[in-house]
């Protein structure tokens, strides 16, 4: 009995595609799983600052209300190409707060995660100012703590300054 050894052109095409379609999902699930560290975040604020100044002064020149929710790279204005921030620092929306009430200007760019009750990202302040629990503060970026009982949320906000203009911050909640 002899059996034939040699694959035929569609088993082979077949089995390629198994293997493209293999190597699609992990990359798929491995950008999903990979998010940027606190490290990776401040290096790139550093080293990209003029494109990142660019951006928010864009954002907040173009803002027509006193805030916008940007939730997706497509919904920003057209003359801001935005692509590398969005790839690089993995990006879930963008916040820009302009005139509203006696807050100061502030772009805050969240930044995708992998816990649902904590949120990270980091913010241009045009005043260069830290912001703690969503308001000015002049500081060292030290831990703030918010007991909201009634509510049944607490928080735990920590913000800390990059470079000029542009800091890093997390937030952490829980019942």
């Amino acid at each position: 009995m002899v059996i034939n050894t040699q694959k035929t052109p569609k088993s082979i095409v077949k089995i390629c595609v198994i293997v493209i379609a293999i190597l699609c999902t992990v990359f798929f699930v491995y950008r999903q799983v990979h998010f940027v560290k606190l490290s990776e975040v401040k290096q790139y604020v550093e080293n990209n600052n003029q494109y990142l100044n660019s951006i928010a002064e864009q954002l907040l020149t173009e803002q027509e209300e006193t805030v916008e929710i940007y939730y997706s790279k497509s919904s920003l204005p057209k003359s801001i190409d935005a692509h590398k921030m969005y790839f690089d620092l993995r990006v879930q929306e963008i916040f820009v707060k302009k005139n509203f009430y006696d807050d100061k200007d502030t772009v805050c760019i969240l930044l995708k995660n992998k816990n649902g009750n904590y949120s990270c990202g980091i913010y241009y302040s045009p005043d260069d100012l830290l912001m703690e629990y969503g308001t000015p503060k002049e500081g060292t970026g030290d831990t703030y703590e918010y007991d909201g009982m009634q509510e049944g949320i607490r928080h735990r906000y920590r913000s800390e300054k990059i470079c000029d203009n542009w800091y890093y911050y997390e937030d952490d909640t829980w019942n």
